[in-house]
């Protein structure tokens, strides 16, 4: 499946700049299978004074790919440290750049930077509201708190979603070498038919037939792999990003915040970001995770 990555550079007017980079700077990309796998080259772009987005295509990627940048100047004897390892655009976001200009009836990529920026942002603020990320986890291992375990020990709360679990191992202390627990001690929770519709299970359970009576106490202690997050972004939340960018967009001249249209006769409308369903909308993906 090939990957659209689209890249960002704040300043490339200071990468630039003859004290830095110098002309002819790049930004180098490499692209590995995993996050903490071997990195090779994928392509190079160069940087242009004022163009703070670039795009790369990667026609091999795949929704595992993991990549990375640096900056380079034109002779590669300057470098900067490599970029956090990420994975493609549209795994972050609850909406598409597409989508938006649809809705907007915008056709060339004048605006595609400020669109960019408007659904990234979008992106941050429905995540600060519901606490918790609405997307396909990009990542397959997570480290748990032993401590952290409700229930008498036997509930581990996943507020991002679980969908499956590979593998699972816990040390009896910090610093510990985890050991397997076995899948046969394990169940997730909710059930599917308890929980909201298109809801992952957001608990891990020791049955009460387990090899273990408990999730040990510790820091770190826990190992998880397996499947996280959304199946997929629900679609009313898709919705509300849909909304919320494109009512950003027709309010950019207010300064934000609530506006007003103002028709041919001098009417006015009055529009708000987010209307009282959409809030409840995104209060309801907010709910606590602990339901048992």
């Amino acid at each position: 499946m090939p990957n659209t990555l689209t890249l960002h550079s704040e300043d490339p007017a200071e990468i630039l700049a003859s004290a830095n980079y110098d002309a002819g700077a790049i930004m180098r990309v490499h692209w590995s299978a995993t996050e903490t796998g071997v990195y090779v080259n994928l392509a190079t772009v160069a940087l242009v004074a004022g163009t703070r987005y670039y795009t790369v295509y990667d026609t091999a990627g795949a929704s595992t790919t993991w990549y990375r940048t640096r900056y380079e100047n034109a002779g590669g004897t300057i470098l900067s440290d490599w970029s956090d390892p990420f994975q493609a655009e549209g795994l972050t976001t609850y909406c598409s750049l597409a989508d938006v200009k649809s809705r907007l009836d915008i056709t060339d990529a004048t605006s595609d930077e400020e669109l960019i920026q408007l659904i990234n942002q979008t992106a941050g603020f429905i995540e600060t509201k519901t606490r918790r990320r609405l997307y396909p986890d990009p990542v397959t291992t997570y480290t748990f708190d032993g401590f952290s375990a409700i229930a008498n020990g036997r509930c581990l709360l996943v507020p991002n979603g679980v969908r499956s679990l590979s593998n699972f191992a816990m040390a009896t202390a910090t610093g510990g070498t985890p050991v397997a627990v076995t899948a046969a001690d394990l169940v997730l929770r909710p059930l599917p038919q308890d929980r909201s519709p298109g809801w992952p299970a957001t608990q891990i359970w020791l049955t009460d037939i387990a090899s273990v009576p408990y999730f040990y106490p510790g820091y770190g202690n826990i190992v998880a792999a397996g499947t996280f997050g959304w199946e997929a972004v629900p679609r009313e939340i898709e919705a509300i990003a849909l909304r919320l960018v494109v009512s950003a967009w027709r309010g950019r001249g207010a300064g934000g915040g609530d506006t007003f249209t103002i028709g041919v006769e001098g009417e006015r409308t009055f529009e708000r970001m987010l209307s009282y369903q959409d809030k409840l909308t995104l209060q309801s993906y907010g709910e606590p995770v602990f339901l048992g």
